[in-house]
């Protein structure tokens, strides 16, 4: 089994939260500390002493140690820090007794926090989302997602490994500061923005599961299945990472190729493709990954990439001429559907569904109409 990286609360930007611990731990910390120090006086003269390494400001007054010790629901984690080291109080034990904390702005609590934090393949994943669909506003990061239930999911992927707050989101989530600052420091990640981020060292010349999480993330958000699979972005740098992440993977790929930017693009597109042999490569490693770590499962295009696989490694002989054209004319007897759903039906690429489906449009034997933002195709004058 694998050992992965952890992340401690020491190891968190200590002057950006607080933390709440175990009344008896806080009790037995405070008693420590002023048997150590001979005096709460004493002690906020130390903190006023390390406090201009966390940019704060503290008076000696004795009361400030009394109002930690006795009313304070909430101990900014620097003094915890400071004292505990003092003291030779264990930062662990420490860990193991905090039972919740709280950002500097005291508007998100974390409860019950996974302490430490885990760097897994879904820790990996967080970091690709935000700079995928995530936006900055100030010291917040966005992370767009219309589908609901795909932003559950993000959010989900979030709490697993972070702990759990409460959130209030519809068409996307603020994440918080908190974890976008723990994950930019352990990543060493410059910039979050999707038109100037790159792939992390540490993914890129990582273990296999976090290159396929970092994979499957960026599908998720900025990639397609349809013919094949397709990465695209606007930022080249950024796909040229993803480019030598795949090709690192032994996936089979083909080369970038640019879209030119025209109507409501604001610059240049790029893009590559997998190889039928890279696709079912990918899907194979991402079952195994899913099977450690369900919240990987990206859903819809998963599922895309799955009945590509089926449709390539499917076992008939060659259909007789005409015979899936009345496949699709015998499946919308009963109802409109989308090519998707014809595709599934019939058993072939979306870009063949397409081409019949074409073929008899232009015979005016089917028709489309949009239907929420896809086209439903039916029988004319289907009785």
């Amino acid at each position: 089994m694998m050992i992965y990286d952890e992340i401690h609360w020491w190891q968190f930007p200590l002057k950006f939260i607080s933390i709440r611990l175990n009344d008896d731990v806080r009790k037995i910390f405070f008693r420590e500390a002023e048997s150590y120090f001979n005096g709460s006086g004493k002690i906020a003269k130390f903190l006023q002493e390390r406090a201009g390494k966390y940019d704060r400001r503290i008076n000696t007054d004795y009361r400030i140690v009394w109002h930690y010790k006795k009313r304070a629901r909430y101990i900014p984690a620097w003094m915890i820090f400071e004292i505990g080291n003092q003291i030779n109080f264990g930062l662990t034990r420490i860990e193991r007794n905090i039972i919740s904390y709280i950002s500097s702005s005291g508007k998100i609590i974390i409860k019950n926090p996974k302490l430490p934090v885990k760097v897994t393949p879904v820790f990996a994943s967080i970091a690709i989302h935000i700079m995928c669909d995530g936006s900055k506003s100030a010291n917040k990061f966005f992370y767009s997602q219309k589908r609901y239930s795909e932003l559950e999911r993000f959010i989900k992927l979030i709490k697993y490994v972070f702990g759990n707050y409460e959130t209030n989101s519809k068409r996307g989530h603020y994440v918080p500061a908190i974890f976008t600052t723990v994950v930019s420091q352990y990543y060493k990640i410059d910039n979050f923005l999707s038109s100037e981020c790159r792939i992390p060292k540490k993914i890129l010349n990582g273990d296999k599961n976090f290159k396929v999480a970092a994979l499957l993330s960026f599908l998720h958000d900025d990639g397609n299945v349809s013919a094949s699979v397709r990465f695209l972005s606007s930022n080249r740098y950024f796909l040229l990472d993803l480019f030598n992440l795949v090709k690192s993977l032994d996936y089979g790929c083909n080369n970038l190729s640019t879209m030119k930017k025209r109507f409501k693009m604001k610059k240049d597109g790029y893009s590559f493709t997998l190889k039928p042999s890279g696709v079912n490569n990918f899907f194979n490693d991402s079952r195994i990954l899913i099977k450690e770590f369900p919240l990987m499962d990206v859903g819809r295009k998963l599922s895309y990439m799955e009945s590509y696989v089926g449709f390539r490694n499917r076992k008939w002989k060659q259909r007789k001429k005409f015979e899936t054209k009345e496949m699709i004319k015998n499946a919308l007897k009963d109802e409109p559907k989308t090519a998707y759903e014809l595709r599934n039906i019939i058993n072939v690429t979306l870009w063949t569904t397409y081409h019949h489906l074409q073929h008899l449009m232009n015979k005016n034997e089917i028709k489309k109409i949009k239907h929420d933002k896809r086209y439903k195709y039916y029988l004319v004058n289907h009785q």
